[in-house]
């Protein structure tokens, strides 16, 4: 892998994949491209989840964090506005 490549996040939909979105294991996150457009690897999630934060900037190099994914588990109780 080059030194300079960029993470675009996406899914199979248009919309792509929305922050604090439930996703299940093996939902696309986002692809990882070289400065070509060329598709060097997948970010795919692994557990059932959500992902809450993504990195600032557009490079990204082997090794590095690229996005916070918490795992969830059960539902989270709605709470009636007072």
């Amino acid at each position: 892998m080059g030194a300079a490549t960029e993470i675009t996040v996406g899914s199979a939909t248009p919309e792509g994949v929305g922050f604090l979105t439930m996703m299940k294991k093996g939902d696309l996150i986002g692809t990882i491209v070289n400065i070509f457009g060329d598709e060097m690897g997948r970010i795919i999630a692994p557990e059932d989840g959500m992902f809450f934060g993504l990195r600032a900037l557009a490079n990204i190099n082997s090794g590095d964090w690229c996005c916070f994914f918490c795992k969830v588990q059960g539902e989270r109780p709605i709470v009636a506005a007072t």
